[in-house]
């Protein structure tokens, strides 16, 4: 929400046709310096219950730091700061911070927080307005960081200005004149526009933080359908799996006891997953499924693992041993912390069963299980009317696909565009990848300059 109101500010002074400043600023050990006076003060104005204030001005009043020295202990009275990845850190701070927020500031200028960090946005027709605005602004900051004790960090104060005129930044970075078009260079060096950029991590933050779903014109996807993160650990820290169930290892000379070998595939028209068992050389058991084209091969490939475990467990106790041609999907399913909800499935099940062991397999190195598995999950994926085991959509699929609609409209903008017509002509299409053209190739095909005439 705080992205999208700050891209809807910088969009509005765009659209009124003024110049936007737009103004980062880092305080300098924020929660280290936070004065306990302050927050008191900020207290006693707010309209919290009188026992939650109490509780709160009690904890910080009267705190002492003890240290103990060879000349006895040093005590040193405690009157600033608080713990940063504390529950009530972020809420005492917020206390402090909010006073700011709501300062009358000056016309067509707004501010926003992002945690100890802060955001000027100020827009207006000329440069000198535009001037006058943010240095009010800043006077305003100043005066409050200076009654609060605080200090803002220079070297982590930034300022972005977007100007119709003023194109500095796209221009020093390819060193050409300014008459190159700001869309040309944007698409020389392979940068999209920073709105588009924007929206882009608008878009991201409402799926994945907020679990707020895109309008169907940007997107069909439901938010039931995005795999939702696991957090914490899996089990107790003090269970881990045993030293000798997790090999990264080639295992590939494992001729003893039961093997099943699991792989996953993705072709043009579908994802697959499989594993299948092999005792002695003969295969004895084969599984299959077809997943969907937008899930990934390493879902496929912790299915996949997933399935040969749960077999596995269904099997007499004996030797046995999974073997697995992707180490990513080893390592998540051997991580009690992994935030993939599968690969927590599959360690709780290795860790109440440690005679499965899982080990690493080199891909296409002529193994007959290997090869039964990847030949089973190319024809689940290419085989239309397989079952289909629905899963939900990874996040690495969902910043592709924000990645795609941004690069869609990058495009159509491009295309449409009044400016760098001549570059147009050369580079059609868009993309992430820069153009690696020296200072006088973009002279020449944007015809900034001639080369100089040569006679016979």
């Amino acid at each position: 929400m705080a992205i999208t109101k700050l891209l809807d500010t910088i969009h509005k002074g765009k659209a009124s046709g003024d110049h936007v400043l737009v103004l980062s600023i880092d305080i300098k050990g924020a929660f280290d310096n936070i004065q306990h006076s302050a927050i008191s003060s900020y207290l006693d104005n707010s309209k919290y219950p009188a026992s939650i204030v109490n509780i709160f001005k009690n904890l910080l009043q009267n705190r002492k730091v003890i240290l103990n020295t060879c000349e006895g202990p040093a005590i040193r009275d405690q009157k600033q700061g608080c713990p940063q990845g504390s529950c009530s850190g972020p809420a005492l701070w917020n206390l402090v911070a909010n006073e700011i927020l709501q300062e009358n500031w000056p016309i067509n200028t707004s501010i926003q927080a992002f945690a100890e960090n802060f955001v000027l946005v100020s827009h207006a027709p000329s440069r000198v307005q535009l001037q006058s605005q943010i240095n009010e602004s800043i006077a305003k900051f100043s005066t409050w960081t200076s009654e609060n004790q605080l200090q803002i960090s220079a070297e982590k104060t930034n300022y972005l200005l977007i100007s119709k005129i003023v194109r500095e930044p796209t221009i020093r970075w390819q060193g050409a004149y300014r008459t190159t078009s700001t869309a040309a260079l944007q698409v020389i060096l392979g940068i999209p526009p920073l709105h588009l950029q924007l929206q882009r991590e608008a878009r991201g933050a409402a799926l994945f933080r907020r679990r707020l779903s895109l309008s169907t014109f940007v997107s069909d996807i439901d938010l039931s359908e995005i795999e939702e993160k696991a957090t914490g650990w899996s089990t107790h820290p003090s269970e881990h799996l045993s030293p000798t169930q997790i090999s990264l290892d080639d295992g590939g000379n494992i001729n003893t006891g039961l093997r099943i070998y699991t792989d996953g595939s993705k072709t043009e028209r579908d994802v697959g997953a499989a594993f299948c068992v092999l005792t002695d050389v003969n295969i004895t058991h084969r599984w299959s499924t077809r997943l969907s084209l937008r899930n990934t091969v390493f879902q496929a490939e912790i299915l996949a693992l997933l399935k040969a475990v749960e077999h596995a467990v269904s099997l007499p106790t004996q030797q046995l041993t999974i073997l697995v041609d992707n180490q990513a999907s080893i390592k998540s399913a051997a991580n009690p912390k992994s935030h993939n909800s599968i690969a927590r499935k599959i360690f709780k099940l290795l860790r109440s069963h440690p005679h499965i062991r899982v080990s690493w397999i080199k891909a296409h190195a002529g193994y007959i299980g290997n090869e039964e598995a990847d030949r089973l999950a190319k024809e689940a994926a290419e085989t239309e009317n397989f079952p289909e085991t629905p899963l939900e959509l990874s996040k690495s699929f969902i910043k592709t696909f924000l990645r795609q609609k941004m690069l869609a409209t990058w495009q159509m903008a491009w295309d449409d565009g009044d400016t760098g017509r001549l570059i147009h002509n050369i580079i059609s299409k868009v993309s992430l990848h820069p153009i690696n053209w020296t200072r006088n190739e973009v002279f020449f095909f944007h015809r900034t300059w001639a080369f100089p005439f040569v006679s016979p």
